[in-house]
């Protein structure tokens, strides 16, 4: 019986994917379990075991595209299995697919572009509704086509003659000093990519806060030796800091949020993400249910999803599903900055360098290790004073190290 390879869905966000390799050609033979294809989404390269034995019959879907969920990407059978329906099979897949590219400069203009029937109110040009949908797919700015129908209206064709004229316009070319091009990894092009849309689509404003880490400083130097023992692994003020920040998301639970198209998903569980510099590029990795797991919990599972990511072994799951995400830069003394939003996530945490500082206390100047915290956030999904709530109490967690309920 005829399998169809389809492309995994490995995240609650995950839409599509990019076949990036192929580890079988068509006709030859492949055993279930065997590794059948390599997928690429949300930087995470991940391995795709094939669903069953047989010969890979037909690849559908060549390296390099972006093929949603769902869709067959190939088909394996028998060698001498006759395949019912493959060409509609072939047929469907290949009506969507679209190359990395494409997919790229489709999010680009979708993202810059307003919808067209906002486009229509705002002009007062007619549009049929075939243009219309046509320059949504495309990605086309309708203000800017000549309408060619009855009264000036924008039809099909005049949609299709605007994309044909942009892709023919040449590119202006770029004067400068020659040097080295090195071409982008895939895992540099997936932080472009990202980066670059969170810049252009969230309303990202930061607020400041100065948190004195005496507690915190105390607490992990009495706590030290005893934590890597028993869990084996180092208590790292990213471990302190995530618990803080799940526990401050508890009692006040505003940012647990995020973006889904045109809705807000209010999350039932508590994920925080800690960013992770790699030598190759920067990930965030995923720490479930944080508020739930305790500081040693929270450790291993860091480190053992930090050596996952440097071999180069993460599901799409481990690097998904937060609302939140704590980055420091203190290790490279660095006192405060303003980090982009990690899309679909509401928030993101700056973390400075931790620095002996005189500070007033009850009318005394004493000397105090001082961390300054930025909470860059998404203004479309929360409010500046929820937001400033929000960082208030995570301060005043950490400064109690009141993190534990």
């Amino acid at each position: 019986m005829a399998t169809k390879v389809v492309m995994p869905k490995l995240g609650l966000v995950m839409r599509e994917g990019l076949v990036v390799l192929w580890h079988k050609e068509e006709g030859e033979h492949v055993e279930k379990g065997e590794d059948l294809l390599e997928i690429e989404s949300d930087k995470v390269t991940t391995l795709v075991e094939s669903p069953a034995s047989g010969v890979v019959r037909k690849i559908i879907a060549v390296e390099g595209e972006v093929i949603p969920c769902g869709k067959a990407v190939a088909v394996i059978a028998e060698a001498d299995e006759e395949i019912p329906g493959l060409d509609a099979i072939v047929a469907d897949t290949r009506a969507v697919a679209i190359t990395r590219e494409e997919w790229e400069r489709r999010q680009v203009l979708k993202e810059a572009t307003p919808e067209p029937e906002q486009q229509e109110a705002e002009t007062g040009t007619k549009v049929s509704p075939a243009a219309r949908r046509l320059a949504k797919e495309h990605g086309v700015d309708l203000s800017l086509v000549k309408g060619t129908g009855p009264d000036g209206r924008i039809v099909r064709e005049d949609v299709l003659r605007a994309v044909e004229e942009s892709k023919a316009k040449p590119q202006e070319a770029v004067s400068g000093r020659p040097g080295e091009s090195i071409p982008m990894g895939k895992m540099r092009r997936s932080i472009a990519d990202n980066m670059a849309r969170s810049a252009r689509t969230v309303a990202r404003v930061v607020h400041f806060a100065e948190v004195d880490m005496t507690q915190a400083v105390n607490y992990r130097e009495a706590n030290r030796e005893s934590f890597k023992r028993e869990a084996g692994v180092d208590l790292s003020f990213n471990t302190i800091l995530v618990k803080a920040t799940a526990s401050a998301i508890r009692e006040y639970p505003a940012l647990n949020v995020s973006l889904e198209g045109d809705m807000i998903r209010e999350h039932a569980d508590i994920n925080v993400a800690l960013a992770v510099a790699l030598d190759d590029g920067l990930i965030t990795i995923s720490i479930k249910n944080a508020d739930k797991k305790d500081m040693q919990t929270i450790a291993k599972e860091s480190a053992a999803l930090i050596e996952k990511a440097r071999a180069g072994k993460l599901q799409v799951d481990d690097v998904t599903g937060s609302s939140i995400t704590v980055s420091s830069l203190g290790a490279f003394d660095i006192d405060c900055f303003t980090p982009i939003v990690n899309l679909p996530e509401a928030a993101i945490i700056g973390v400075g360098s931790l620095v002996k500082r005189p500070v007033v206390k009850e009318d005394q100047i004493v000397i105090a290790p001082i961390m300054k915290l930025s909470l860059s956030f998404d203004h479309r999904l929360v409010d500046g004073a929820p937001a400033a709530r929000f960082l208030q109490i995570l301060k005043r967690k950490l400064e109690a190290m009141d993190i534990f309920g």
